[in-house]
């Protein structure tokens, strides 16, 4: 069987880089190899300037992958690395897939991931394989669905609230009109009855 090479990028937070072998020995039992450029520790040069990461030392890794993979663990969300290169590998029209670390599945995934992911697996060498693959899309499909479902809930709720401020008004209207007032609608105040009038 022919090797099954990949590059990609490991997008994670630097104290999960030991997670980052792990999850490569998955893929490689399911027959995939992956070619990682993402940075460790051991890679990083002590640059301050936050420009100078992002684009001479990030952008450069990030591009020359096919598919960038978020290693996921419970505060992975918290990165704004983590954020910033997925969306510029979105921005390079990269593949983005997210593996939950192995006890963490179902943790929060990072805002961007959310976003811009084309799905999220478990710790699982099969899934993540057919994730990198393109094979891989019901996490995308849930997301999509739920936000269409929060769309349609937010509009029939500005719906309700336009119903019911008419329905006020209205009442309002007939109201004034059974004491024989003119209703001006916005700014009115009621004229004190005769009856209750007092010198």
């Amino acid at each position: 069987m022919s090797e099954n090479i990949r590059n990609v990028f490991i997008s994670h937070i630097h104290q999960d880089d030991e997670g980052l072998k792990g999850l490569k020995r998955l893929a490689e039992k399911r027959g995939m190899v992956c070619r990682d450029s993402s940075i460790t520790i051991g890679k990083f040069n002590k640059a301050t300037n936050e420009d100078y990461i992002k684009y001479q030392i990030l952008a450069p890794h990030i591009r020359w992958a096919s598919v960038l993979v978020v290693y996921i663990s419970p505060d992975t969300k918290c990165s704004r690395w983590v954020n910033w290169e997925i969306e510029y590998a979105y921005k390079q029209g990269k593949r983005i897939i997210g593996v939950w670390e192995w006890g963490a599945r179902d943790c929060d995934v990072p805002e961007a991931l959310y976003r811009y992911g084309d799905t999220v697996v478990g710790w699982n060498g099969e899934s993540i394989v057919d994730a990198i693959n393109g094979k891989s899309t019901e996490w995308r499909n849930k997301v999509d669905s739920k936000q269409n479902d929060s769309i349609i809930t937010a509009i029939i709720g500005i719906g309700l609230c336009v119903i019911a401020y008419k329905f006020i008004q209205h009442r309002k209207q007939s109201a004034y009109e059974r004491f024989g007032y003119s209703e001006p609608v916005v700014g009115y105040r009621r004229p004190r009855s005769p009856r209750f009038y007092r010198r």
